[in-house]
């Protein structure tokens, strides 16, 4: 494993500490709890994302596996993909406004990761993964 970084020190590299956090999780230690920081880049490649369309032209949905509560709808795939890209960016701001709430939850607590993802997403490139896995099935 990795050496752990005491926080006093963590604080004095910061910067340092998140350049190596885009290569490489770091890890990182302050009163007897432990911490991993990591880039949302490393997080995107990491997690799974499975797009599930369902539908014929003109009335489409489509949902990830992964959050299957959170639908897009449209006429289109394109209208339908926009849809669910902005409808997980809401999820993720309400998530994370009560996070208390959603975490306690056992059927929402799996989603932290994908919050935490899809609040700092660019929704362009998420609409191009999903468009790119979407064409390969």
């Amino acid at each position: 494993m990795e050496q752990t970084i005491p926080a006093t020190e963590a604080r004095k590299n910061f910067a340092e500490i998140l350049d190596e956090a885009i290569i490489k999780p770091v890890f990182i230690n302050r009163r007897k709890n432990d911490y991993m920081t990591f880039s949302t880049n490393q997080l995107s490649e990491l997690l799974p994302i499975t797009p599930e369309l369902d539908g014929e032209p003109e009335d489409y949905s489509l949902y990830i596996k992964e959050i299957p509560q959170i639908v897009g709808f449209g006429m289109t795939i394109d209208d339908t993909l926009e849809d669910l890209s902005q409808a997980l960016s809401d999820y993720s701001s309400i998530y994370l406004s009560d996070l208390d709430k959603y975490y306690q939850a056992p059927n929402t607590k799996p989603h932290l990761l994908y919050v935490v993802l899809f609040a700092d997403m660019d929704l362009e490139k998420f609409k191009e993964k999903i468009n790119a896995k979407l064409e390969r099935s």
